[in-house]
């Protein structure tokens, strides 16, 4: 039962992401390139669906990877502030007490 649980607040949190003002701003330039391709395949002799959806999941995918990729780097940032998370609060204890000393 926490399974679906689980899945449900995904969604909501999927959702919500999606609604926040970072990610719906690009919501028209996503539209806009799925309608060039539809109005540009519309043109040819042999409009095709199958070309449009294969370019809007190549968009979406794009946008996927870089975002996993960058919150990747991002943990592993983390992952080494932490190890140093000693050496640098003596560092900064002394770089806060050099600066109060001034």
């Amino acid at each position: 039962m926490t399974t679906n649980i689980t899945i449900g607040l995904a969604f909501l949190a999927g959702l919500a992401s999606f609604l926040s003002p970072c990610v719906f701003s690009l919501v028209p330039a996503y539209v806009g390139y799925l309608g060039g391709r539809t109005v540009a395949s519309a043109q040819s002799q042999t409009p095709s669906r199958w070309v449009t959806f294969s370019h809007g999941l190549a968009f979406v995918l794009g946008f996927s990877v870089v975002f996993v990729v960058l919150g990747v780097a991002a943990s592993a940032v983390g992952g080494l502030f932490t190890t140093c998370v000693s050496g640098s609060q003596k560092s900064a204890g002394s770089w806060s007490s050099f600066l109060d000393c001034t």
